[in-house]
């Protein structure tokens, strides 16, 4: 998930280098919702592996 939000990000700072802001903002929401993504379930994987040693 982390690979596939840098990939959206690189491509967001392409397309604004070569003037297409509308795909732009597209890749760049999708990045940013793909890490929250992968911020939430590293937080409860590590929530899970915390609760399981204890």
């Amino acid at each position: 998930m982390l690979f596939y939000s840098l990939v959206f990000v690189i491509l967001a700072v392409l397309a604004a280098m070569f003037g297409f802001e509308i795909a732009a903002t597209s890749f760049a929401a999708i990045g940013k919702l793909g890490f929250s993504i992968f911020v939430a379930g590293f937080v409860v994987s590590l929530g899970m592996h915390l609760k399981r040693r204890v």
